[in-house]
């Protein structure tokens, strides 16, 4: 499951927007920021459904800065694609903004980072950084029509819009805050709970997943059961640690890892660690997240981080109780 988890990861369909040429438009790095976090965001509304994640901007310049990428330069044409690959982007968005007769222009281009080629382009203008903002809001869903045509694919509800700022808060962080001992303590009610939602096959596409969780208290401990109806299975035990819980697990593929678990705080736990397997030794990290509704279901989430540092989600699932044990 290791294996398949990181080669959909890295399979995943990613954009990146990456930092604008600014130079001629006489725009400081707030306004800078501002436009491209705009862009940014919905792009993000219009690719989703077409099964694409766009990466934040703290996750762009994070890797950039990690591969020796001066982000300053990545809007320049000569390293835009080098940077792009090293995102492990599929598409990456980039911008041009001069400032002439006293207004600004702007031309926004996506491409394919696999090709190299322009797909699309749009030209904005504009007397205030915000004309263009609400230009290219107004304009993106014909522009990414034109560059990767036909209906936008359906995804499951509740699919992550784009890739997570940055890992969870560490357990002890979350563990420190105000929290009732006895919620605390446990982190699952046993019984039997119906789970359903997407995964991430090996070529990085969301595929519907379903099955049953087990959950049981044995001891100290609290163990619980994941079944698929293909034979696919996770087991782990979480042991009590303060407020929080040591995991360990293992899967029906030979996968272990290891884990802590923060207390509830505000019916959300926080999980960090790693995974590991005899035919990917090296450590992997990952993480989940537990939010709990006030009618016992439980949504999961998860994220695995691929050797070039970003984060990848590869599963979001809902939890409901079926019976009591």
């Amino acid at each position: 499951m290791l294996a398949v988890l990181l080669a959909a990861a890295e399979a995943a369909r990613l954009v990146a927007v990456l930092p604008f040429d600014v130079k001629n438009a006489k725009m400081d790095a707030a306004l800078r920021a501002t436009l491209e976090e705009d862009v940014r965001t919905v792009a993000g509304d219009i690719l989703t459904p077409r099964g694409y994640t766009v990466l934040t901007g703290d996750t762009t310049l994070s890797v950039l800065a990690e591969n020796k990428i001066d982000p300053a330069k990545a809007c320049d044409a000569s390293c835009s694609l080098d940077a792009a690959r090293q995102l492990n982007a599929t598409l990456f968005l980039s911008g041009t903004v001069a400032r002439a007769e006293g207004a600004y222009v702007a031309f926004i281009r996506l491409y394919e980072v696999k090709s190299g080629k322009q797909l699309a382009s749009v030209r904005l203008e504009g007397d205030k950084v915000r004309d263009l903002r609400r230009q290219f809001e107004a304009q993106a869903g014909r522009f990414v029509e034109k560059a990767l045509g036909g209906p936008p694919q359906a995804v499951p509800r509740d699919a992550p819009a784009r890739q997570p700022d940055a890992p969870a808060r560490p357990p002890e962080a979350a563990s420190r805050e105000t929290q009732p001992a006895a919620r605390s303590a446990e982190p699952f009610e046993p019984g039997i709970y119906g789970c359903s939602g997407w995964s991430v096959d090996e070529q990085g596409a969301r595929v519907p997943s379903e099955g049953r969780v087990a959950v049981v208290r044995d001891g100290a401990l609290w163990r619980s059961r994941y079944q698929q109806a293909n034979g696919y299975w996770s087991e782990e035990a979480w042991k009590p640690s303060g407020p929080a819980h040591q995991i360990e697990g293992q899967d029906s593929l030979g996968v272990r890892h290891t884990g802590r678990a923060s207390g509830w705080v505000a019916d959300r736990i926080s999980i960090e660690g790693t995974m590991a397997s005899a035919a990917s030794p090296q450590p992997i990290p990952y993480r989940q997240a537990m939010v709990r509704s006030a009618s016992k279901e439980v949504r999961f989430t998860g994220d695995v981080r691929a050797p070039n540092g970003v984060w990848y989600p590869v599963f979001d699932a809902t939890c409901r109780p079926v019976s009591a044990e």
